[in-house]
């Protein structure tokens, strides 16, 4: 068995569960430590992960070679720079920051600490749309010509039977949070035969 990476967690909220359970079905990463501000989040955790309720005192902790970072939206960016100050890889949930001067500010760091950032985007490895994309690039294209267009319909997953479920609030609007996602299968689609972008209609 090949060697394997220490992980952390910063913030255990209403995601967490699906992280855990998606942690458990990578190779190679052992989850060792968990940072949540509410101390009640810490039997969320497998048996073995240290639990602390501040990010300083986990990013102590020997033997931590990358971090996750899943706080509420607004936190990203701060807790992102202490991770990546601290010379640890990362793994930032989408939206990875609210400006543009703040996402080219933590690759800038990035760069310059020698440390691997990644922005993970959930819908753009969906397991439908890896999908499609592989069975039309191994044989659809063939059967039926390449795309020439396609159209998307995409809605906001915190909307649940038309009501907006609690822990969506404030995150901080569409297109900075569940718009991302919908940007990455657009990109994952276009990338199949370098379909050009023609018209985009954004709406509120």
């Amino acid at each position: 068995m090949g060697k394997k990476t220490n992980l952390a967690i910063v913030g255990i909220g209403h995601v967490a569960k699906f992280q855990l359970e998606a942690l458990k079905c990578v190779d190679g990463l052992e989850l060792i430590a968990a940072c949540d501000t509410d101390p009640s989040k810490a039997v969320a955790l497998p048996n073995g992960v240290r639990f602390y309720d501040d990010v300083t005192s986990m990013l102590e902790l020997n033997g931590i070679e990358a971090v996750l970072v899943a706080v509420p939206n607004k936190e990203h960016y701060s807790v992102a720079r202490q991770v990546l100050d601290a010379g640890k890889d990362i793994l930032l949930e989408k939206p990875a920051t609210s400006t543009l001067d703040e996402f080219d500010s933590l690759y800038a760091k990035s760069r310059r600490m020698g440390t691997l950032l990644v922005i993970a985007f959930h819908a753009a490895f969906a397991r439908d749309l890896l999908w499609f994309k592989a069975s039309y690039l191994r044989e659809l294209r063939y059967k039926l010509g390449p795309i020439s267009s396609f159209c998307c319909g995409f809605y906001d997953p915190y909307i649940l039977d038309g009501n907006l479920l609690p822990a969506a609030l404030n995150l901080g609007g569409s297109w900075i949070d569940s718009g991302i996602n919908a940007l990455s299968v657009i990109g994952q689609l276009i990338s199949v035969d370098s379909l050009k972008t023609e018209e985009v209609r954004l709406t509120a």
